[in-house]
């Protein structure tokens, strides 16, 4: 896959926080191709790092096309969206600027392998409420294996093997220190999570 256009400014290299990023958005988007044509599908996904290596697994329902275009030979490529806002022309010093937009997103490039045993799959589906509802995992464990097993068989688990992980963190990196922290103030009086988020992220590439 052709690779996500970023400015050398805003180029996010620091694996570690790439990979804080993804966990804090988690609900992206993975796109691959079925008959030349792109197809999409939004779902949570558990991201761990050991090292250098990033792993990746998700599962949608089996009734989803789009798993039977996984191709261990082909990329995938999985969007992380955080936050992101308008930026106003008069936060700048200069009379002569325009409005932009400010955001950050993680591209992750691999390949996908299908997991195929229903035990595997089931322990995938554990990992998910465990990590999103820790206090559910023992009503969970009460759940009937009989039950359990008719659900893997509705289910499709799979992993990525990451080859590529792309950061673009637009922030404003162009302007003045004095500029990007008056921006990122207003961003963080904001209600709206999105924009609130992104004078995060600026403060944060401050080093405050």
């Amino acid at each position: 896959m052709i690779p996500i256009y970023i400015p050398e400014d805003y180029k996010e290299m620091d694996l570690n926080r790439l990979v804080a990023f993804m966990k804090e958005f988690d609900f992206a988007t993975i796109i691959s191709w079925a008959d030349q044509k792109p197809i999409a599908t939004h779902l949570p996904f558990l991201i761990e790092q050991k090292g250098d290596t990033v792993e990746i697994t998700s599962h949608m329902a089996r009734a989803n096309e789009q798993w039977r275009s996984f191709n261990e030979t082909e990329e995938v490529l999985i969007i992380f969206q955080g936050p992101h806002s308008y930026i106003s022309p008069k936060f700048y010093d200069s009379n002569r600027s325009v409005p932009t937009w400010n955001y950050a997103s993680v591209h992750v490039y691999g390949t996908p392998h299908i997991v195929t045993d229903d035990r595997a799959t089931l322990e995938l589906l554990r990992k998910t409420i465990v990590n999103y509802e820790s206090s559910f995992e023992n009503a969970y464990n009460q759940i009937p294996m009989e039950h359990k097993s008719k659900l893997a068989k509705e289910l499709v688990g799979f992993e990525i093997n990451v080859t590529k992980i792309e950061g673009a963190f637009k922030l404003n990196q162009d302007k003045s220190t004095k500029e990007q922290e008056r921006i990122a103030q207003a961003l963080l009086s904001s209600e709206d999570t999105a924009i609130s988020g992104i004078g995060k992220l600026m403060r944060e590439n401050l080093g405050f």
